[in-house]
């Protein structure tokens, strides 16, 4: 079955492209010092807020099957590579409600772990030339 399909296209000259995916279009490029426009976020950085964004999502809706007011949530995702040239990907997660309780905090930190884009990037998953 295929799932979260999307599709990208790049014209024949530039790094600026066009994603697709259900009812949404978007831009990707590369920052100016690498040949791009800087017309749209680069590719990693699009994952990156994907990952984000589905922590995010994720730890709301465990909190509110909970009854916990966790505010607003903020993520931030960057990379950084280790000294064995390999990529790690960090993350932050910070809570709008001073009152969540340091239990509650460290189980949406766990919840977080489990939206399914981190479980994509944290397993070996083959990408298959189609």
């Amino acid at each position: 079955m295929i799932k979260n399909k999307a599709s990208f296209h790049l014209p024949a000259s530039g790094y600026k492209g066009t994603a697709q995916s259900r009812d949404f279009e978007w831009i990707l490029d590369e920052p100016e010092d690498l040949g791009g426009t800087n017309q749209g976020p680069t590719p990693t950085e699009t994952v990156n807020a994907a990952l984000g964004g589905c922590i995010a999502i994720t730890v709301r809706m465990y909190a509110e099957r909970k009854n916990w007011d966790t505010g607003e949530i903020n993520v931030e995702i960057y990379t950084s590579e280790n000294e064995n040239k390999l990529t790690q990907i960090h993350k932050n997660i910070s809570f709008g409600n001073p009152d969540l309780t340091p239990e509650q905090i460290e189980r949406l930190h766990l919840i977080a772990t489990k939206c399914p884009v981190s479980k994509l990037l944290q397993q070996a998953t083959a990408v298959i030339l189609d």
